[in-house]
């Protein structure tokens, strides 16, 4: 080693752009690995079989229609005026429970991916700062240690 000021000036140049460029690729592979658009491009197979079990286990099974038996020697008759106002009730019920429901969990699933997508985002940023910090400390240290 060289106890030039301007050759140890230079090298220091050389060892703070090599980390700024390690920064800066640490910090482009973490943004492409959180990606879920880089997961579905590189492995598109994995990710339909996935969608695929995912949609299986959350839709429910359909329920076989009721049968009910009639007693013999009558006609069959139609629906009492009762019976039709509570199916009116129930379906209006319904149709209203599962329209604010389907709102309140597209609002619910939308927040959390923004959530998750912000907490990714800053632990890696964090990380990745932390990481550079960590090395450029090494680097000094050992740059500390060679002049002795």
């Amino acid at each position: 080693m060289t106890s030039d000021p301007e050759e140890l000036r230079n090298q220091m140049a050389r060892i703070r752009a090599g980390a700024r460029w390690k920064a800066v690729q640490i910090k482009r592979e973490t943004k492409q690995l959180t990606d879920w658009k880089y997961y579905v491009k590189s492995y598109p197979w994995v990710v339909a079989g996935g969608a695929l079990l995912l949609g299986y286990l959350l839709v429910p099974q359909r329920q076989a229609p009721r049968t009910v038996a009639l007693p013999m020697g009558k006609p069959p008759q139609g629906p009492s005026e009762e019976t039709v106002e509570v199916a009116k009730k129930t379906g209006l019920l319904a149709g209203a429970a599962a329209l604010i429901w389907s709102v309140v969990y597209k609002a619910g699933t939308t927040y959390a991916t923004r959530r998750l997508a912000q907490l990714l985002t800053d632990n890696t940023a964090y990380a990745a700062k932390a990481q550079a910090e960590a090395r450029r400390e090494h680097e000094n240290v050992f740059d500390r240690s060679s002049y002795r």
